[in-house]
């Protein structure tokens, strides 16, 4: 909020005004999709925080003692961010805010394939050097992976829709901020109909 009331500020120069305005229009985005729900109540099979969480890990360097030792201080991180993130998920849901089950079955399973056949955070922690710590962030981490999969099968999933569809005022809310600007719903479903009987 604070950074919307500074970009409310006028500006004399044309360039800052141009920024200015874009900058309003995603921290103005932001802000709805966080009123609406979205935000908060983000889980999918793609590229979610619980996914971040993961991919945090391909991104480290492994070369050096010190990379290995940043690496056991992620490890070491990523037991309270996903219980932060379930709990964030939680909160939502008393709110009305869930996904469509579909979503919340396709992360779960994410998370079991990750610690279960793939092993990750065991075999990155083998790939490294003999250190206790690693053996230790790697196993707490793969404990906190299967406890975000139980919540989201047994606690999330119950309160989640079976039909996908998010329902036209939530969607006029990510549909705005992705493009930018708002667009006639009913005119661009036409013309995407349109399109599809032409090229058909």
């Amino acid at each position: 909020l604070r950074a919307e009331r500074a970009l409310a500020q006028p500006d004399d120069d044309p360039t800052a005004g141009v920024l200015a305005a874009a900058l309003r229009e995603r921290v103005g985005s932001e802000l709805a999709l966080d009123e609406a729900g979205f935000t908060t109540a983000l889980l999918a099979p793609l590229a979610t925080p619980v996914h971040a969480v993961r991919e945090v890990f391909d991104k480290l360097p492994r070369e050096s003692a010190g990379d290995w030792e940043r690496v056991a201080a992620h490890l070491a991180q990523v037991p309270p961010a996903l219980q932060a993130y379930a709990a964030t998920l939680r909160e939502s849901a008393g709110r009305g805010h869930v996904v469509a089950a579909r979503q919340v079955l396709g992360a779960a399973a994410q998370c079991e394939r990750w610690i279960g056949p793939d092993d990750f955070y065991g075999r990155l922690a083998r790939s490294g050097p003999d250190d206790p710590r690693l053996a230790a962030g790697a196993a707490a981490a793969t404990r906190a992976t299967a406890e975000v999969a139980r919540f989201l099968r047994e606690e999330l999933l119950p309160l989640a829709p079976e039909r996908d569809a998010a329902g036209r005022e939530l969607y006029t809310v990510p549909a705005r901020a992705f493009l930018g600007d708002g667009v006639d719903l009913d005119e661009t479903d036409a013309f995407g109909w349109d399109e599809l009987a032409r090229r058909t």
